[in-house]
């Protein structure tokens, strides 16, 4: 009985694709005009041309305002797979599923609802934490997260609306997710204010670091500098702290600077207080540092804990990385 009603599923869900499949341009649907709009989904599609890891393509998603697929029926699986072989060419991509501790979950944290695993598959992966959805047989084939494959992007559609949020409004709380299972870029939005220290700090991602610092004085700021305790945990609360799974994106900027082994601080201020150091007191080196504050976590880590602190001398400058950035500014500044 059950796979008489997968195979009617299925010869509906292919009827449908063949009026549903063509990108429909509804520019005012969907937030990034990249995206394209399907009604049959009711979600917008980016098609990236790219290959990566699955945490790459993770990560490139959730910058573009977007995600990897999640899937929750046989109507979905189905649609999704045509949709990766005619955008991407490939039969295989990514799916937005991860297994930790031996449990399948979606990124997007959405219910786990639904599944199409491919109990034949022998990929001779050691660690089968990724998944690819296979346009094929539209079965989920298990494979290591750090091979590389191509994928889409998916959005919910645009709904406008009539009232826009302050940015200057401070926002108090946001929810937290245990690390291994927290995505990055989850922030406090807006200019957080420190009472204690009389100073507000500002958090963002989307820049590269050489125009950081000038973002900042625009805002009447500097890159932040740390000059206790306090200040270090508060600067280190204002995203949750992700797993090392993300490594490029899961730490944050300062504006501490290594010069001919030298440490300051950008805005001027004394280098009066050192954190303790992921990996040990760093050495002289004769290229400039860059002062970073570790924001990951994984099990049976001893060392390069969330609050340490590290020194950066290319990931950043190449812009391979996508941290996070800190202004710092006096209250009513």
């Amino acid at each position: 009985m059950n796979t008489m009603l997968c195979l009617f599923a299925l010869l509906i869900s292919l009827t449908v694709i063949t009026s549903s499949i063509a990108p429909i341009r509804i520019d005012t649907t969907c937030h990034d005009e990249r995206y394209f709009y399907s009604s049959a989904l009711n979600l917008c599609i980016l098609n990236t041309r790219y290959f990566e890891s699955w945490a790459w393509a993770f990560l490139y998603c959730q910058r573009e305002g977007g995600n990897l697929p999640s899937i929750h029926n046989a109507f979905q699986n189905s649609l999704i797979a045509e949709l990766q072989f005619n955008l991407t060419g490939k039969t295989q991509s990514w799916l937005g599923a991860e297994k930790y501790d031996g449990q399948w979950s979606w990124i997007d944290k959405s219910p786990f609802d639904y599944q199409r695993f491919d109990k034949k598959n022998s990929s001779g992966c050691f660690v089968c934490d990724g998944a690819l959805l296979d346009a094929t047989d539209l079965l989920w084939k298990p494979v290591d997260s750090s091979t590389y494959n191509s994928f889409i992007c998916v959005a919910p559609p645009f709904i406008p609306t009539t009232t826009t949020r302050d940015p200057s409004v401070t926002t108090d709380s946001f929810g937290c997710y245990p690390a291994h299972k927290q995505p990055p870029f989850n922030c406090k939005e807006g200019w957080q204010y420190a009472p204690e220290l009389g100073y507000e700090y500002l958090v963002f991602s989307d820049s590269f670091y050489d125009d950081t610092e000038t973002y900042c004085v625009s805002q009447g700021a500097h890159l932040v500098s740390i000059h206790s305790e306090a200040e270090n945990d508060f600067v280190a609360g204002l995203c949750c702290v992700s797993s090392d799974h993300y490594l490029d994106a899961g730490f944050y900027i300062t504006g501490g600077v290594q010069q001919n082994g030298t440490l300051k601080w950008l805005d001027g201020s004394a280098f009066d207080f050192k954190h303790e150091w992921c990996g040990g007191e760093p050495w002289d080196h004769a290229d400039e540092g860059i002062l970073y504050i570790v924001n990951t976590e994984s099990r049976g880590q001893t060392e390069c804990l969330p609050k340490t602190w590290g020194l950066d001398y290319n990931f950043v400058k190449d812009k391979s990385a996508t941290p996070y950035y800190v202004c710092k500014r006096k209250r009513n500044a």
